[in-house]
């Protein structure tokens, strides 16, 4: 993520650009003068000048620094997506993931990655729970929420990391270094995660004998296995574990990196 660079001045030779130097007019030797201090006040057109100048040379607060550039969103201050600190995420990808995209600051953006992993988006609208108008129901209820499935933090922000149509010539453009997959084995083990949050706890998905959550399952399922964003392999993978330290196994937010 770039900074601005600002080039610091201290007051004292800020005061000799702005102030003159005066010179006396004749080359001859001036007489002796008896050593007397004269105190002039300057000016307030001065004074407002050296003020405004000083303040412009000032470093930035770091809250004032942008953390998009160009319609690319870092995670390196991210505290959900923390395990991958280094990449992009694309605005439009975050909008295809039911996500705002006008995040003032980035704990915006970690408030909103936590809120989407206990809603009914990481899981339970894939899998035919419940009919569309009780999902519709569910989702304009801010206080309804889902057990966590292990990993999800880390589930979405591969995916938002992952995502071709912005996240990719973000981070093809501001690191020339594709993003690495989340691994194949966290994945899994939040497929796991989720067909036992749905098997031991009848109210969280009323239809689970239903054909539709089967189909839903292997859906789920094969995003593990064949999508390249999820199916990484070992050594050349981004883990779970890395993002959230506890083995993924409750919502937690850890510290970067």
């Amino acid at each position: 993520m770039s900074f601005i660079s600002q080039q610091h001045y201290s007051p004292v030779s800020l005061l000799s650009i702005i102030l003159p130097h005066h010179h006396s007019a004749s080359t001859s030797t001036p007489q002796r003068q008896p050593h007397t201090t004269i105190t002039q006040p300057l000016s307030t057109t001065s004074t407002v000048i050296i003020t405004s100048l000083l303040l412009l040379f000032l470093p930035l607060p770091v809250a004032s620094q942008s953390f998009i550039t160009n319609g690319c969103l870092s995670l390196w201050n991210s505290t959900a997506c923390h395990g991958f600190y280094d990449y992009y995420v694309g605005i439009p990808a975050l909008a295809r993931y039911g996500l705002n995209t006008t995040f003032s600051t980035i704990e915006d953006f970690d408030e909103a990655v936590e809120n989407y992993t206990i809603s009914t988006r990481p899981y339970i609208a894939d899998l035919g729970c419940y009919s569309a108008t009780e999902l519709d129901s569910l989702a304009a209820d801010p206080s309804k929420t889902f057990p966590y499935a292990r990993y999800s933090k880390s589930r979405i922000c591969a995916a938002l990391v992952q995502d071709s149509d912005s996240s990719l010539p973000c981070n093809n453009r501001l690191t020339n270094i594709p993003p690495l997959p989340l691994c194949k084995s966290t994945c899994e083990q939040w497929l796991q995660s989720v067909d036992s949050i749905i098997t031991n706890n009848t109210d969280v998905c009323k239809n689970t004998g239903l054909p539709q959550v089967i189909s839903g399952l292997n859906y789920l399922n094969s995003s593990c296995t064949d999508w390249s964003g999820f199916n990484g392999t070992p050594g050349y993978c981004r883990s779970g574990d890395r993002n959230e330290y506890n083995c993924g196994k409750i919502n937690y937010i850890g510290s970067k990196k």
